[in-house]
């Protein structure tokens, strides 16, 4: 029976992964860029991004960013030549392979996440990018990570790392304690996007369609609630609003009261709203709007009703053939919007209408990430960076007008 069991959820598992698949265009042998906007290392933003074997850090002209001495002269390898920020396959022992962007839990440890069931801990200044010796270097995981690990502080300032990990569980690990397990709690079909931490309750989106609400600290399981389809994406949560809001690959999108008190944990879903298609991506918000995008290539904004039991719909447009993955960005007039087929377009926040649009020609399956504006007379614009699978191109930068930007980062 036991031996039933497991070969079921096997299957089960395959069946997800061949969806996911489907609507999202995993490529053999290759990752998807995943990208990040730090500014800890020189005092001025940079762009992390990670993909495939390789980590770069890349300065707002689209240049390398190189390490530096202590007098501000770039450092040279043996050879002379000029010593980059980056973290190469060849520098790692094993294979590799990055889904996930890297981040820093203080000024100088960074943690990079290894899609081959590893956590590896770097000590990361504008000096040096070094692993760190021994096992404080390298962290086993029990399985594959898609999604950034989450931080939790516990009472006595104690941090800990949780991190979700694809095949079945979620794990902590105290970050003050050389990175030893702290919990583990287990899901029947593992976790594909990040948790998200409120207070001192850890929310986890499972992929055997349960959103879990655990005692951050402790993994003790508060109650969960069936949304009915696999949840890929991470739940938002509106500023003051005890509800989280989020969309399953069974064409809903939900809202869920994390307040008060429910005899059945299902009564926790106050509204639903049924999509064209499935939906991976956490929606962006803004002034009572929700904006997402599905992979059917259609782009809703919608706001929850008066009563607070369904949503009303302000539009819907099928911008693109091609499906929506990533989180939108919204900027003062319009909705960037990426899709899986190489399409930027910028819509309008009060219709859809399309204002205007790129075509990048290959796969978009990045979030794209905003940059403010340089301080200053005559400083660089606010900016959308988008991330793609082309190595001749893999940053693309556009100002939030849609205008292309002055360079682009090739590899």
């Amino acid at each position: 029976m036991k031996a039933l069991i497991k070969r079921q959820r096997i299957a089960v598992l395959l069946l997800a992964l061949a969806v996911f698949i489907a609507g999202c265009g995993i490529r053999d042998g290759e990752s998807w860029p995943d990208v990040a906007v730090v500014d800890s290392i020189t005092g001025e933003p940079n762009i992390l991004v990670a993909y495939n074997n390789y980590i770069d850090l890349v300065d707002l002209n689209g240049n390398s960013v190189f390490l530096r001495d202590e007098e501000g002269n770039i450092r040279l390898d043996s050879e002379g030549e000029r010593r980059r920020w980056q973290i190469l396959e060849s520098d790692i022992e094993g294979d590799t392979g990055f889904y996930v962007a890297p981040f820093f839990i203080d000024e100088e440890t960074l943690i990079v996440p290894d899609y081959n069931n590893r956590l590896l801990i770097y000590e990361a200044t504008s000096e040096f990018v070094r692993q760190r010796e021994g096992r404080n270097g390298v962290i086993d995981l029990p399985g594959h990570v898609w999604a950034a690990p989450v931080e939790y502080t516990l009472d006595d300032g104690e941090r800990l790392l949780i991190v979700p990990i694809s095949e079945q569980d979620v794990v902590a690990y105290n970050i003050d304690e050389d990175f030893l397990e702290y919990w583990t709690f287990p899901t029947s079909r593992g976790v594909w996007a990040s948790p998200l931490v409120i207070d001192d309750l850890l929310y986890v989106p499972g992929m055997d369609h349960f959103l879990y609400v655990l005692q951050a600290a402790t993994a003790f399981e508060e109650y969960r609630v069936d949304l009915g389809g696999a949840i890929g994406a991470t739940p938002y949560q509106p500023e003051g609003e005890d509800a989280l809001y989020v969309g399953t690959i069974t064409r809903e999108f939900f809202r869920v009261d994390i307040g008060g008190n429910y005899d059945d944990p299902q009564d926790r879903i106050t509204a639903r709203y049924t999509t064209e298609g499935w939906l991976w991506g956490t929606p962006a918000y803004e002034d009572g709007i929700f904006y997402f995008g599905d992979m059917n290539g259609y782009v809703y904004a919608l706001e929850l009703n008066e009563a607070g039991d369904g949503f009303n719909e302000l539009w819907k447009v099928n911008a693109s053939d091609s499906g929506v993955r990533p989180t939108p960005i919204v900027t003062d007039e319009h909705v960037v919007v990426v899709t899986r087929g190489g399409g930027v377009y910028w819509l309008d926040k009060v219709n859809g209408a399309e204002f205007t649009r790129h075509n990048l020609d290959t796969e978009l399956l990045a979030d794209p990430v905003f940059v403010p504006a340089a301080e200053g007379e005559g400083g660089r614009p606010a900016l959308v960076v988008v991330a793609s699978a082309n190595n001749g191109r893999v940053l693309n930068p556009f100002t939030v007008d849609g205008e292309r930007y002055t360079w682009v980062y090739d590899r």
